[in-house]
């Protein structure tokens, strides 16, 4: 009888040791589904602001010099600002996975770019100059 208990002990124990295993691996692949879904949230949310920025560039473009209008978003991950020739870009970063996108918009009036690697809330303020359009960080 002593036999019989101590197995099934064993057996008990074996089976809570495999369910806690299954349950690890399965918290870990819902952890990275998770940060992919903020990731892909934060480039949903780049392309529209994006699309904000550009907006608000060519309603700059018909105002005079100094005239400035401010916008801001939030990312989940970290963002910042910079430009090509011709284009605005933002690129966002995931802060969990080793994931970055780089999204691009062409822009009518020069724009002139450059805010740093923010995390959480960014604030930018869109300012005309006698160049075109320069967008910087609201906060700096």
């Amino acid at each position: 009888m002593t036999i019989a208990r101590a197995q099934s002990s064993i057996e008990f124990l074996l089976l809570l040791a495999a369910s806690t295993a299954m349950l690890l691996v399965l918290v870990a692949s819902f952890r990275a589904v998770f940060f992919a879904g903020l990731f892909a949230l934060d480039v949903v949310n780049a392309q529209s602001f994006l699309s904000e920025l550009n907006s608000k560039s060519d309603t700059l473009s018909f105002f005079g010099e100094g005239s400035f209008l401010e916008t801001r978003t939030r990312f989940f991950g970290s963002a910042r600002i910079f430009s090509e020739e011709g284009f605005v870009a933002i690129e966002v970063k995931s802060q969990a996975l080793p994931q970055s996108k780089i999204l691009k918009q062409k822009t009518s009036i020069q724009t002139t770019a450059s805010v740093p690697e923010t995390s959480g809330t960014l604030s930018v303020e869109l300012l005309r100059t006698k160049r075109g359009v320069l967008i910087k960080n609201r906060d700096s």
